[in-house]
């Protein structure tokens, strides 16, 4: 099997990764191709790599590159994630079976643009990078809708697949995992202590933790609006977001929305964390919140719920696919965002009960190690089929 990982996207990678490894423990010959270079483990793969340099010049080097340095017919299987247009190229001539995952919504992110506070460069930066991205991709999949097997993070990207004309049975629903043991190794007291440190929290703070590069598309700016409803039923509430910040004006804007609020000193940015380190901010954490506009399966939700921490999610994060319907509220809805954070975090029983159940769906029905079944079977139907 090839797989193609074109894109450095973190959750994308970190779930091509997890994916990966799965397969390999099943004993599946699998090949790769990855823009970045620390993808995949040395040791572990019998491929090859192709380290890409930057986004505008990739397409060109990998349609150069890619056909002198393999031949997609030698595969049972391609399976591509991101990187629809450079895929696209790749396969031009082959007659290899073809699946690619679509890892986010493209209309969501289309849809509520014009919501996002961005401003000068970074609106244009938007325009011309994700936003043309989108529209781009969506043209594709138009072309490549008998032709290609798709694999949809969530229901809600199989609609919207099946509205761009992809037949049902050339789409299947393959919701993100999460490697249990790698989130649950640490206990929740130390890492509690350290974060408060770190940040130089009071003791009594109780931690709501977002997870996820600042951009408008994640909603920050929706959790920092919910605040001041949250401190009216909660005492002591911080807001801890981890991620970078790709939109400077965002950025500002959020430093700016968060002082005319009055809690500016509730609000912490972390910067970029490593991922060996996230396990400790979930379990840090009192709640683990996703106001997201626009997004796939995110990998922090069955993270979240491997930590066996309460969530609220916005209804763009999966939640049916994840078995958490009654986490989530309406997208950009900070008043009910609040409500629903207020609650959880008042009521200790009910979030008791809620993380015990999460917890069990996380290990029943989401670990990798469970989906790689769904995947195995779905690369079986796509071999037959073609």
């Amino acid at each position: 099997m090839l797989i193609l990982q074109i894109n450095k996207e973190l959750g994308a990678s970190i779930a091509t990764r997890e994916l990966t490894s799965a397969l390999i423990g099943r004993g599946v010959d699998v090949n790769i191709i990855a823009e970045d270079g620390r993808y995949p483990p040395s040791g572990h793969l019998n491929g090859l790599n192709l380290y890409l340099p930057s986004y505008l010049l990739k397409y060109v080097e990998m349609s150069v590159k890619a056909p002198s340095l393999l031949d997609p017919n030698d595969f049972d299987l391609i399976h591509s994630h991101q990187g629809l247009i450079m895929s696209k190229l790749l396969m031009t001539n082959s007659k290899s079976p073809w699946v690619h995952t679509v890892h986010s919504t493209y209309l969501d992110d289309i849809r509520y643009f014009k919501e996002h506070p961005l401003n000068g460069l970074d609106r244009l930066k938007y325009i011309f990078g994700i936003k043309t991205e989108r529209l781009i991709h969506l043209s594709v999949v138009k072309q490549l809708r008998r032709k290609v097997f798709f694999i949809a993070v969530s229901s809600r990207i199989n609609a919207e697949l099946r509205a761009l004309g992809v037949p049902d049975d050339r789409i299947f629903v393959v919701p993100n995992g999460v490697n249990i043991r790698f989130f649950n190794s640490l206990g929740a007291e130390e890492c509690r202590a350290r974060v408060m440190k770190q940040i130089g929290l009071p003791e009594d703070s109780r931690i709501v933790f977002s997870a996820g590069y600042i951009s408008p598309i994640k909603g920050i700016h929706v959790v920092i609006r919910a605040i001041p409803a949250i401190l009216k039923a909660v005492r002591n509430v911080q807001f801890v977001a981890a991620g970078s910040h790709p939109f400077l004006s965002y950025t500002r804007y959020l430093n700016s929305l968060a002082r005319r609020l009055g809690v500016q000193e509730r609000v912490h940015f972390l910067g970029p964390i490593k991922y060996a380190s996230i396990p400790m901010y979930f379990k840090a954490c009192d709640l683990f919140v996703q106001a997201s506009f626009s997004e796939g399966s995110p990998l922090t939700v069955p993270q979240a719920m491997a930590c066996k921490k309460p969530l609220v999610v916005t209804e763009t994060c999966a939640p049916e696919d994840y078995g958490i319907a009654d986490c989530a509220v309406a997208i950009g809805d900070y008043g009910v965002l609040a409500e629903k954070i207020s609650f959880y975090l008042n009521n200790e029983e009910e979030a008791r009960k809620l993380t015990n159940r999460n917890y069990q769906l996380a290990q029943s029905r989401l670990s990798w190690n469970k989906l790689i079944e769904r995947y195995i079977e779905s690369y079986k139907i796509i071999k037959d089929a073609s």
